[in-house]
């Protein structure tokens, strides 16, 4: 059973032997470095020593990730996406096989073309980098934050020799099977 004092909602508050530094400081002192980050990196200046520690900042930094406001480069480094020129939002799916970002910031929704939208599902989260044509704006997929779905329902197919599931519902998304050898 937790102990500890209780707060002003009568709940136990928890207290952990090392902090957790908050998103706005994990925020702060990334821009303070001015860079993209390694873990490893950033953990030092936050006096995180201990496996568990670190264990939980990354999770934390995986959330960020998670709601758009960091992002993890192929070098693993952590970068800020306000300083990338990307806007993360949730994807909305067509029938058609096209789509629309919908931004986190309230602003007005991007055109994903079916090309972009062959990886995606309806209800990812992704970061996008905005382009303005003559038919507005579109977005080009950069970084899937986190994915809508994590199972589909559907009926096993296999046609000349390739098997996919074709989803139950309005979608009908045709989703591919890897081969197993």
């Amino acid at each position: 059973m937790p102990r500890g004092p209780k707060n002003a909602g009568g709940a136990v508050e928890r207290r952990y032997e090392h902090k957790i530094p908050s998103r706005d400081e994990i925020l702060a002192a990334m821009e303070k470095a001015g860079q993209p980050l390694t873990l490893e990196a950033l953990a030092p200046g936050f006096g995180i020593r201990t496996e568990q520690h670190r264990r939980a900042l990354e999770a934390r930094m995986r959330a960020m990730v998670r709601d758009g406001q960091l992002l993890r480069n192929r070098a693993d480094e952590f970068c800020l996406t306000r300083h990338l020129d990307v806007i993360p939002g949730k994807v909305l799916a067509h029938r058609d096989g096209f789509g629309f970002l919908r931004p986190d910031d309230g602003s007005d929704d991007l055109y994903l073309s079916a090309r972009e939208m062959q990886v995606l599902w309806d209800g990812d989260r992704v970061a996008v980098r905005a382009n303005d044509t003559p038919r507005g704006r579109e977005g080009k997929v950069v970084e899937i934050l986190a994915r809508g779905k994590t199972r589909i329902v559907g009926t096993l197919r296999r046609e000349r020799g390739i098997d996919h599931v074709r989803e139950s519902g309005e979608s009908r998304t045709d989703v591919l099977i890897a081969a197993r050898y």
